[in-house]
């Protein structure tokens, strides 16, 4: 049987707790590799780790007894949606350390102990689960030179009518790009009908900066844009044409 691959990932440089966590995970006959959070690095594409991560059979987060700070928290959403272009099978995710609010990327998280969460990562690396329906495609491709790019798309058979994504700009985050092409893969080039940019929403006391389209995506499609800087959510509209009513949906990326 091949070996199951563990990823951690340290917020808290506790060297007896992550003794203990490789530890666990190697007690239970599973290669474990990680990384430190690098506070200091400012380009958040250079913190994040790269093959290793991607090919993980689970993710242990350790954390410490504070609230994980508003940009760490984009960070770890970030490689989160990066698993789920990666891995076919949900990428199970434990988190050591004080139970706490996590983003919408982390609603199927669970909560341990550094002493009780070793049986439950052999469980939970043991049975193949389907990522969950978010109702709509999204993921996160993070490349050396070309940064770091949102994909969103329609998961089933329907069709979308034309596309945006806004960025909550209250940090400063903002779109610079926009591409339309197959899903799961960066397109060499594209074609963009009606295109927009830098259109302004506001919803909830939130404002957020749009770029869009009205090219229609069918199952198979998707719609990118390249992100600079941290985004605290972000909002996916849908349904654009003459006599469409557009649907839009709000994606909390932190807390």
């Amino acid at each position: 049987m091949q070996q199951k691959n563990v990823f951690i990932t340290a917020l808290d440089k506790n060297e007896q707790i992550i003794q203990q966590v490789y530890a666990t995970v190697k007690k239970y006959g599973m290669n474990a590799v990680g990384h430190f959070w690098n506070y200091d690095e400012p380009e958040l594409t250079k913190k994040i780790p790269g093959r290793e991560f991607e090919v993980a059979d689970a993710w242990v987060i350790i954390v410490n007894d504070q609230q994980i700070p508003p940009e760490v928290m984009f960070g770890l959403s970030v490689m989160g949606l990066i698993l789920r272009l990666r891995a076919k099978y949900r990428v199970p995710v434990l988190v050591v350390g004080k139970e706490q609010h996590l983003s919408e990327v982390f609603k199927d998280v669970e909560f341990f102990s550094v002493d009780n969460f070793g049986t439950k990562l052999v469980s939970k690396t043991a049975i193949k689960k389907q990522w969950s329906d978010y109702g709509f495609n999204i993921s996160v491709h993070n490349q050396t030179g070309i940064g770091l790019w949102f994909e969103i798309g329609p998961n089933a058979e329907t069709e979308w009518n034309g596309v945006f994504l806004g960025v909550d700009t209250c940090l400063d985050g903002y779109i610079d790009f926009q591409a339309v092409g197959p899903a799961g893969a960066m397109p060499e080039r594209t074609t963009l009908n009606y295109p927009f940019k830098d259109a302004k929403l506001e919803l909830n006391g939130k404002e957020y900066t749009a770029w869009g389209c009205s090219n229609v995506l069918k199952k198979g499609d998707s719609f990118y844009v390249r992100i600079k800087g941290i985004i605290p959510s972000i909002i996916i509209g849908e349904g654009l044409g003459d006599g469409d009513s557009t649907e839009c949906r709000v994606f909390r990326l932190m807390v």
